[in-house]
């Protein structure tokens, strides 16, 4: 019993390594609807998080706030910092997935729609 489930936590170890790389492990689960991220001491929700990519998205705003937001969003788009190329990458997959009217949100202030 013991093997099996030190085999199982190795097997998890290997998959996140994976998936997330080597640094600390994502904290995240879903509670009543809205998603719980921990960031450092902080665990941080919304119901608007449905993957961690939306997450990440919205935790853009929280890190670096709504003036360095509304000054890239200013600047032309070959000019922009990459999240904002990452932030149109995602509109278009959520597009070409048959989802529309899809609100992509990195914050209030950096809202648009799909679709």
């Amino acid at each position: 019993m013991f093997d099996r489930s030190q085999a199982r936590a190795e097997a998890e170890k290997i998959q996140r390594e994976r998936q997330q790389g080597f640094g600390k492990p994502i904290i995240s689960a879903q509670l009543n609807g809205r998603r719980l991220v921990g960031v450092k001491n902080r665990l941080l929700q919304s119901k608007e998080w449905w993957t961690f990519e939306d997450f990440l998205c919205g935790y853009i705003k929280i890190a670096l706030g709504d003036e360095w937001g509304n000054a890239e969003i200013a600047k032309p788009a070959t000019h922009q910092f990459g999240v904002f190329a990452h932030r149109a990458s995602a509109a278009g997959r959520k597009a070409t997935s048959g989802l529309r009217g899809v609100i992509i949100d990195i914050g209030e202030r950096y809202r648009f729609s799909v679709g």
